[in-house]
């Protein structure tokens, strides 16, 4: 999600405190509580460029990308009531806590030097401020009192209402002016499907209308996760006929259809969604983003502290 030029000091302030603010409930809800994948992250994304950026959500799950959109669109949906609500008690330590990132000191000159290099590289020549590649590069929390202060100096100024305003104009579906890019990647080995519960209660009626009786007991046998496959497995071992094993295949595999598992679920896209079937249309499509230019005269450079 697009939220404008990084070469606006307000803009770029504000939008790296909305990220501070939203990455630990993006690990917590839809990591922890709902459980979507290993990998789950929200994070400040830099276009080629380094002049605009914008907010990234990273989930890789089992689970369908168009069900993962949905989640992430709930997601912010609870992160809006949450900044409309935020104490101000919290608001003040979320901005104390990325203030102290910003402001602590380089631990050697390797840090300080990955600090600099990355505003050299981008031609912003900006070593004043905080910026992308102080995010990404490791060792990365390099400062000192002559580079970088100038953000988080303006950090101090930043109000509740300021976040709460670009969220809803930039992040949040409601807004008419969003940029969001989501890219879905499927895997093409499918995960095995789950036999639902009411799938699994209908097996027993379904089978004996094909002159089919079951063990009581047949379910005892199944392992976890209750899967097409391995559901199959049991009870070709249970009737031992060929031919009924075939009609079972045949059955469950109709059933895991008619009655799909909820983690089986692909969701909806949301209204209005466009597809790009061709990427190379698409990109020739978007608007030129001005190109890097320097933001303080080569002559203002910072000390180094080693």
């Amino acid at each position: 999600m697009h939220l404008g030029s990084r070469n606006d000091p307000r803009l770029r302030v504000i939008g790296s405190l909305l990220v501070q603010i939203l990455s630990e409930p993006a690990f917590n809800v839809l990591r922890t509580q709902e459980q979507l994948g290993y990998i789950v992250s929200c994070s400040q994304w830099a276009l080629p460029g380094d002049v605009h950026f914008g907010i990234r959500i990273l989930v890789q799950s089992e689970r369908h990308p168009t069900y993962l959109e949905e989640r992430v669109e709930a997601f912010l949906d609870f992160v809006k009531s949450k900044l409309e609500t935020i104490p101000e008690k919290e608001f003040s330590e979320q901005k104390t806590g990325l203030e102290r990132k910003w402001r602590e000191a380089a631990k050697n000159l390797v840090e300080e030097t990955n600090r600099y290099w990355g505003h050299i590289e981008s031609g912003t020549l900006d070593f004043h401020r905080r910026g992308y590649f102080d995010l990404i590069t490791p060792g990365s929390h390099a400062n000192s009192r002559s580079s970088g202060d100038n953000d988080a100096d303006l950090l101090r100024e930043i109000t509740k209402q300021e976040v709460l305003s670009l969220f809803l104009s930039n992040v949040h579906r409601s807004s008419s002016q969003r940029a969001k890019l989501s890219v879905h990647c499927v895997s093409r080995k499918p995960r095995p499907k789950i036999l639902s519960s009411t799938a699994l209660f209908e097996v027993d009626a379904v089978l004996e209308k094909n002159g089919i009786t079951l063990p009581i007991a047949w379910m005892d046998q199944l392992p976890e996760p209750q899967t097409v496959s391995s559901t199959v497995q049991v009870l070709k071992e249970v009737v031992a006929d060929p031919a009924a094993a075939v009609i079972v295949e045949k059955e469950l595999a109709a059933l895991a259809e008619k009655y799909p598992d909820d983690s089986d679920r692909h969701g909806v896209l949301p209204a209005g969604y466009v597809a790009v079937d061709d990427p190379k249309k698409f990109r020739d499509s978007l608007q030129v983003a001005e190109g890097a230019v320097p933001l303080v005269e080569w002559g203002d450079l910072p000390v180094s502290r080693f």
